[in-house]
């Protein structure tokens, strides 16, 4: 975290206008997301699946897990246990509402349920995510195209899923908490002792989205789309934290 008053202003600046533009970004990926589901259920959809995996993945690894060994709690708790929490959190929710599923048609009950995780997922996505962003613009540009992706799957879960209740309520529900989380960072203090174990609630989140909705199954996995996607976000990582800028 910053320590003097002109890092202090540097980041309250990026916290107030890059975030701003990263929350209208994912909002309009959310907004884009029918029209990438109906191209999804043609072609290229293995190919789409497997590239926005590959993006996802090469993130996890290589932004997301690293942060996680430099966090340290105020409170001492042990990071990867809130991780754990976050991931063991989500799954027994997704569980509950498979069981659900399987009756039929899911009550509103249910949709509230799954609704205000999304909301709550995407309100720390943007509230953290002045920790997360890359200096350089290139970097943050993949790095929000791979959320956004990463976004679009889960609407196109929850619309298969709600079908009406979603598209009438929830898509718009879930571009909201993006705001709301650009809110709540600008008008409060981001201390460490806040927005760490938030971060890592929020990577037991992302970890189990990917797991659960972003790798495709083996039979329709396009290997070449898969790698292109780590690719591109391995490179321009690389490039924002070369390997010798140490040495």
């Amino acid at each position: 975290m910053p320590v003097d008053t002109h890092e202090k202003q540097r980041f309250r600046s990026k916290v107030e206008w890059e975030a701003l533009v990263a929350a209208l970004g994912l909002c309009a990926f959310h907004l884009a997301a029918p029209t990438v589901l109906k191209a999804r259920r043609h072609r290229w959809e293995a190919r789409g699946g497997s590239f926005a995996a590959g993006l996802a993945a090469a993130y996890v690894f290589l932004q997301l897990v690293p942060e996680l060994t430099e966090i340290d709690l105020a409170s001492g708790v042990e990071v990867h246990f809130l991780v754990l929490v976050g991931f063991a959190l989500l799954y027994g929710i997704e569980t509950k509402l498979a069981a659900g599923k399987e009756r039929g048609t899911p009550t509103i009950h249910e949709f509230a349920l799954r609704l205000s995780v999304g909301v709550i997922y995407n309100t720390l996505l943007i509230y953290t995510i002045a920790e997360q962003l890359p200096d350089e613009v290139a970097a943050s540009i993949i790095y929000v195209l791979g959320l956004g992706l990463h976004l679009v799957v889960m609407d196109n879960g929850l619309e298969e899923r709600f079908e009406a209740r979603f598209r009438t309520v929830g898509r718009f529900a879930l571009c909201l908490a993006l705001l709301l989380g650009w809110s709540l960072a600008s008008l409060t203090d981001l201390g460490e002792g806040l927005v760490d174990p938030l971060t890592a609630l929020l990577v037991g989140f992302f970890l189990f989205h990917i797991l659960h909705d972003e790798l495709p199954d083996a039979r329709q996995a396009q290997l070449g789309a898969f790698f292109l996607g780590i690719s591109l976000f391995a490179g321009l990582h690389l490039a924002a934290h070369p390997l010798w800028a140490s040495a």
